[in-house]
Formats: structure tokens, sequence, C-alpha cells
């Protein structure tokens, strides 16, 4: 073999490494921004479920920091915008917004504004004819509830079966039963026994 056929295989050898790590590269950032992706679209869910108990119809959340795979950072946020939207979302958009952080140290810490990447999703509301209606009491057994320890008229919460006066149930904030914290489907219009 002369030097150069040496040569040329050694070059060849070495585009060959350089086109598999290359390969590597790409797929060890594909898998971090799904990885991110994920972790983003559970974290922004527990949020917006805590917004919805709150009586509003949209969240915002700025996004968790990562070290972006050179070029994969607006693919990134395109892919979770799109996975928001399957959710069914009214209106997604993933913007910068200024947030107050705390940076630096020793004497050159403080508060300062900075630009973060933010989703801003909102969805639309029931119809008032979809929502249940606190329910009206017309009778049914009189006891002590076990939240406000006031002898009233009792309703069930349906599926769980918690038992509330119908005063405390219709003070709650949340859906849920305040027992069992079950999704409270609809509730009874007092507690009967035949």
């Amino acid at each position: 073999m002369s030097f150069v056929e040496y040569l040329s295989r050694k070059s060849l050898a070495a585009q060959q490494r350089r086109a598999e790590q290359l390969v590597l590269r790409r797929a060890e950032a594909e898998a971090k921004c799904q990885q991110w992706l994920e972790e983003q679209i559970k974290r922004f869910k527990e949020h917006c479920i805590e917004q919805s108990e709150h009586g509003k119809n949209s969240g915002k959340m700025v996004l968790s920091d990562i070290k972006w795979p050179k070029g994969k950072k607006d693919e990134c946020f395109e892919l979770l915008k799109q996975e928001l939207q399957k959710l069914g979302f009214e209106k997604v958009e993933i913007k910068c917004a200024l947030v107050d952080k705390w940076r630096g140290s020793g004497a050159f810490s403080g508060l300062m504004f900075v630009s973060e990447p933010t989703i801003h999703a909102s969805w639309k509301l029931l119809p008032n004819e979809c929502i249940e209606e606190e329910p009206q009491v017309t009778g049914g057994m009189i006891d002590t509830c076990a939240i406000c320890a006031e002898v009233r008229p009792l309703v069930v919460l349906v599926p769980c079966g918690h038992v509330v006066c119908a005063d405390c149930h219709s003070k709650r904030i949340t859906q849920r039963c305040p027992f069992c914290r079950n999704v409270v489907r609809c509730t009874t219009q007092g507690l009967f026994f035949s």
C-alpha cells in the first residue's frame, strides 16, 4: 500500500467517525428535547388544573431552563406548542416574558428582570347549562356536619358518597371532596333514608 492510499484510508475512517458522532449527538439532542417536552407538558397540565380549580380558564408558566442543543430551541418550542394544541387548548403561545429572578452573588446580587420563555394557554369555559348548579336542599336528614360541626341538612357528594352540609358544599373552592380528594361530579339534594 502506498503512502497516499494509507492517508486516504485514514481520512475516510476519520470522516466515518465524525458522521457517527454527529448521528449520536443528534440522537442525544432529540432524546433531551423529548424528555424536556414531557416534563414541561406535565408541569403545565398540573398548573392548568390548579388554575381551573380557582375558576380561571387560562394558564401561564415559565419554562424550565435547559442547555439547548445547537439549533434545537425553536424546534423544541414548536413541538411543545403542537403537543399543547393536541390537548385541546383554545389558544397556545410561547413567548418571552419579563420575570424577576435573583441573580449574581455577594455584593453584586439582587433581583433583576430577566426575559424567560413562557407558555400562555387558554381554554373555553363550558356554557352555564353544563355547569352543575348548587343543590337546593328540599329535605332529608339533618345532622352534624363533619366540616363546620353545625347541625344542618346534609348532601351526599357523588361518586365518593361522603356527606357534608349544604352550606359547606356551596362554599367549597375546588371540585374535590374535602375528605378523599376525589373529583365531585354532582351532589344530591339531601340525604334520604328509606
